[in-house]
């Protein structure tokens, strides 16, 4: 079995990192069926664009057959949690929840 690709976002996502942030993403792509948790968990204010950058990277990802395992940030992001293009995305507390639903080893 493929080990689930993880990715951690961390402090403020201004539109200043947004270059930074899609080159982390087009990185990431994802072979068919790999899974994939996003840890959003230490991230604070996110930038609409760099909200909008996420969600089609996890819907892209579903479309590809991903299980994606989100750790929403702690502040509440109504672009996140009330996308319906991503309502298949697993969303989990912690990290470790995530790694757990998606069968990777906690780091």
């Amino acid at each position: 079995m493929t080990e689930p690709a993880i990715i951690t976002f961390a402090g403020d996502l201004e539109l200043a990192r947004y270059p930074a942030a899609h080159g982390i993403l087009e990185a990431a792509k994802l072979s068919k069926g790999r899974s994939l948790v996003l840890d959003l968990s230490a991230a604070d204010r996110v930038d609409p664009l760099i909200a909008g950058e996420l969600v089609l990277f996890i819907r892209r990802s579903l479309r590809y057959g991903a299980l994606v395992a989100v750790v929403p940030p702690h502040r509440p992001n109504e672009w996140l949690t009330h996308a319906g293009s991503i309502r298949d995305a697993h969303f989990r507390q912690t990290r470790e929840e995530a790694l757990a639903l998606v069968g990777g080893a906690a780091p």
